[in-house]
């Protein structure tokens, strides 16, 4: 019997002794230190949340105080005269070149020629140096007025000779070239290569008249048909001679020829009669000789108009008058014997 109470207390045991055998392996933690852990556990979970969500509302913030301009307002340059405008954090002067009115806008230097940008009101313009050879701005270039491209102007191009044998010119003498030898009556001409010369605003083979082309102030040529006109009367090319024409001012009645002068007259290839400048005896005789500022002419005075005394001999050196023409032109106007009564006597270029 007691062997038997003895063998159930010994299977009763078994398990409190297994488990007290493996119990020491897993150690047994208090209540309180398992709190604590709890307690750790929460905290670091705390900690990341705060550094996650800490900066980005930190960086909220800072936004916020920079889009209220607390680093903007900072920056921006506060600009006063003369340099009144701000270009990307600079404040220039609105009056020079660089940033003219505005600042995209930059005012360049002449296109060509020697000369320096400016800017007026806003707007960009060229200045040219006055002493070099291109005083003359054109089109945002500083040219030279001396040349045909720009002949005392801008856009007044001188042309040159339809047959191609020659090139165009500017002459600013102040004297001008006439028509009637290559020019316009003004500055600009043209000039002919060898064995052509100028009739009109073209160059012609010097064997369309048998010489040189040159007028003959002497009259050897023959004289001119009567009436004809320059550039309007018809000839035949090859056989119409050369002739000489008169041109005024006119003579007293009584000298050996009518007109102070004599151009040549040609026949061109075109079929018409081309005549040259006038040729003037030098020095002119005294009452065609101008005074270095001759007066302008009284009202009512015209070519072939009855004056009162004219002119005789050596002249008294103030004997001739200018006149301004419809035409813009300028004539020297003489008072001279008439057949009938004194008249005036008027030409253009002729001193």
């Amino acid at each position: 019997m007691k062997r038997l109470s003895l063998l159930l207390l010994l299977l009763l045991a078994w398990p409190v002794v297994a488990v007290s055998c493996s119990l020491p392996d897993l150690p047994v933690l208090a209540d309180g230190d398992a709190e604590i852990s709890d307690a750790g556990a929460e905290g670091a979970i705390s900690a990341a949340n705060q550094a996650e969500s800490g900066p980005v509302e930190s960086g909220v913030e800072a936004s916020a105080d920079a889009e209220a301009g607390g680093v903007l307002d900072a920056s921006a340059p506060d600009c006063s005269a003369p340099t009144t405008l701000e270009c990307n954090g600079t404040c220039v002067d609105p009056t020079l070149p660089a940033h003219c009115g505005s600042c995209g806008n930059a005012c360049v230097g002449p296109k060509a020629g020697a000369g320096t940008a400016f800017c007026a009101s806003g707007f960009c313009g060229v200045s040219c140096e006055v002493d070099s050879s291109t005083p003359l701005a054109c089109a945002g270039a500083c040219v030279d007025p001396t040349q045909p491209a720009n002949c005392g102007a801008c856009g007044n191009s001188c042309a040159g000779p339809p047959s191609t044998q020659g090139q165009a010119v500017c002459s600013l003498d102040g004297g001008g070239l006439p028509l009637d030898a290559g020019g316009d009556g003004g500055p600009c001409g043209i000039t002919c290569n060898a064995t052509y010369h100028a009739r009109g605003a073209d160059c012609l083979p010097d064997a369309d008249d048998g010489g040189s082309g040159t007028a003959d102030a002497s009259g050897a040529l023959g004289v001119c048909p009567s009436g004809l006109t320059d550039k309007v009367t018809t000839c035949t090319p090859g056989s119409s001679p050369s002739c000489a024409k008169g041109c005024g001012p006119e003579l007293p009645v009584g000298s050996t020829q009518t007109n102070l002068g004599n151009k040549e007259c040609d026949c061109s290839t075109s079929g018409v009669y081309l005549c040259q400048a006038c040729i003037y005896e030098s020095p002119l005789p005294g009452c065609y000789q101008p005074a270095a500022s001759p007066p302008s002419c009284a009202a009512g005075v015209v070519d072939t108009v009855q004056c009162t005394t004219p002119c005789s001999g050596t002249g008294t050196g103030n004997d001739v008058c200018t006149l301004m023409t419809d035409a813009g032109k300028l004539d020297g106007c003489v008072c001279i014997q008439g057949p009938t009564a004194p008249i005036w006597t008027c030409q253009t270029s002729w001193f």
